[in-house]
């Protein structure tokens, strides 16, 4: 079985018909994007930029060809409206693949704070378990707090999460959250970021547990290979991650 693996798309277009057009290949079997399928706003975000939300809000429906009569008063509900539109146009991009797509959400799809629905071919596998051919593949989307968003927890809540997920992974499995676990690809580069950002409960359910590959994103500085654990973070170098399940080839594509 191969797989074609992304993270970090943050709605980009032209990045989601990229890869859905290299799923469409004959090659591959399986999708799978591990969160920050959009970029979302907050409201206390809005706030914050009171002066800049007008811009925002208008870029955001020129994207969409959002309709004038459609737009309510409030621009929170005109976010959320433009958001739910934008995430079925991603769909409908993704389904054209005609592969199934496993996905989770991130941290920066929480505007609205709900998950995307699955659907026929689109499946969210969020603190489940799913099985295709020999492997299981399970997810996670909660990576550490930080701003109280609705796809973070703490470590204390993700410890917890744990004590039950781990039960779902073995030899054969293929993790997929949207943060690091601590130790590898997970700190910044900048003065600002150099602290680390990675879970250290998520480090002690990958090391108990040892699943097959540990697929993840978030921090976009660090796309690449550690051993089997590989952060698929697309902004920063533009490329896709083929994997392949039987013989644990891994390549990179454009």
């Amino acid at each position: 079985m191969r797989l074609l693996f992304t993270s970090d798309l943050h709605g980009l277009i032209s990045a989601f018909e990229r890869f859905a057009q290299l799923l469409r290949q004959a090659e591959y079997d399986l999708g799978i994007i591990s969160g920050d399928l959009t970029t979302g706003f907050r409201s206390d975000e809005l706030e914050k930029i009171k002066d800049e939300q007008d811009q925002i809000v208008d870029d955001i429906l020129e994207e969409l060809h959002f309709p004038e009569e459609a737009i309510p008063i409030e621009p929170d509900k005109l976010l959320v409206q433009a958001y739910r539109k934008k995430e079925i146009e991603l769909k409908k991009i993704l389904e054209e693949a005609r592969k199934p797509v496993l996905f989770i959400m991130g941290n920066d799809d929480g505007i609205i704070g709900n998950e995307w629905d699955s659907t026929e071919l689109l499946e969210n596998i969020n603190k489940r378990r799913m099985k295709i051919g020999l492997h299981n593949f399970v997810g996670y989307q909660y990576t550490n707090l930080f701003v109280d968003g609705p796809f973070e927890k703490t470590e204390r809540d993700q410890r917890k999460d744990f004590h039950q997920l781990k039960k779902l992974i073995d030899e054969n499995t293929v993790l997929v959250t949207h943060g690091p676990a601590y130790g590898f690809m997970e700190k910044g580069r900048t003065k600002q970021e150099k602290s680390s950002i990675g879970s250290r409960a998520l480090r002690r359910l990958v090391d108990r547990t040892k699943p097959k590959f540990h697929l993840f994103g978030h921090v976009h500085y660090w796309f690449g290979i550690y051993g089997n654990e590989i952060n698929g973070a697309f902004p920063r170098y533009r490329k896709y991650v083929s994997i392949d399940l039987d013989s644990n080839n891994i390549d990179f594509v454009r």
